[in-house]
């Protein structure tokens, strides 16, 4: 393990500009999102949005906490604890974890046949997305902010042109699910893969592949995990309402529910932007000790 005074070097990037690129990737993903709401709804009926959105509460649970907020860890990992190869194993196996997982919850919460369909296909394009995550926190941690930038807007693109020609065509709420997931694996193997493998390779140990040893993923995990959990409530503090206005009121209600609730997301951006651009910065000023440094960022902040 490096001491705190070998922290992992990155490149001097103007803060303002990280900032741009990810308020850029991140509003057109969230404007893309929105694109994809208003496909369901428009090309479907409230009801196919609602049964989309009953999709995105009950998976996105379980794939918070498995998880891990390990992008998180991996972007303030400022003194190279953890190789990306040791985050990269055990996000491959959370996320093959995730499936099992949502098969048991809607299991036991007894939702029809088709709903559990959509609802295992949301999960699995989750799975994929979950995947580009973690590489995008290699991208945060190396201040690479234009190539998260870049992956979000295509994803985003891509998503909403997948969905969009799936209801026009089919209306079926489960073939335009899978073409999201579809899309979003296509930016994972076409852009979000490759762009990591050539940066690691300007890495010291670096590579674009797993490492599965249990006592590096043992002690990640510990680290992990508290992080896990606090994203689990945060989830479910945002989606039981979900649940009891679908139980209660219907798919239609919970379809008008989760567009309006968008705005939410949509005004999120600034803020989101703002610290994923400054907490790879913040953790290398606390691991060098540079206290002035960090209350200076701070300052700005």
């Amino acid at each position: 393990m490096k001491t705190v005074h070998e922290t992992i070097s990155a490149p001097v990037i103007p803060l303002r500009r990280s900032f741009a690129w990810l308020l850029t990737g991140n509003v057109a993903y969230a404007a893309c999102q929105w694109g994809v709401l208003v496909a369901f709804a428009r090309l479907g009926t409230p009801e196919t949005l609602g049964r989309f959105a009953l999709g995105l509460a009950v998976s996105a649970p379980v794939i918070q906490f498995l998880n891990l907020q390990l992008r998180a860890v991996l972007a303030t990992d400022a003194v190279g604890e953890h190789s990306f190869r040791d985050y990269f194993g055990l996000r491959i196996i959370t996320s093959l974890l995730a499936l099992p997982v949502i098969a048991i919850v809607v299991g036991v919460a007894g939702y029809g046949r088709e709903a559990v369909l959509v609802i295992l296909v949301v999960g699995a394009a989750k799975v994929v997305e979950s995947l580009g995550d973690i590489i995008h926190g290699l991208f945060q941690q190396q201040e690479r902010m234009e190539k998260i930038a870049l992956s979000r807007s295509m994803k985003g693109v891509l998503s909403l042109a997948a969905v969009a020609v799936a209801m026009a065509i089919t209306g079926d709420v489960l073939l335009a699910a899978a073409a999201m997931g579809a899309a979003w694996a296509l930016a994972l193997v076409v852009y979000d893969l490759p762009c990591a493998g050539r940066l690691l390779r300007e890495l010291p140990g670096g590579g674009l592949y797993p490492r599965w040893e249990g006592s590096r993923q043992k002690r990640l995990v510990r680290t992990a995990l508290p992080l896990g959990v606090v994203m689990l409530l945060v989830s479910l503090h945002a989606n039981i309402p979900r649940y009891f206005l679908e139980t209660h009121r219907g798919e239609e209600a919970l379809g008008i529910f989760a567009a309006l609730g968008y705005i939410v997301v949509a005004g999120n951006q600034v803020a989101i932007a703002l610290w994923q651009a400054a907490t790879p910065r913040l953790s290398r000023r606390l691991a060098a000790a540079d206290v002035a440094g960090f209350r200076l960022l701070m300052g700005k902040l």
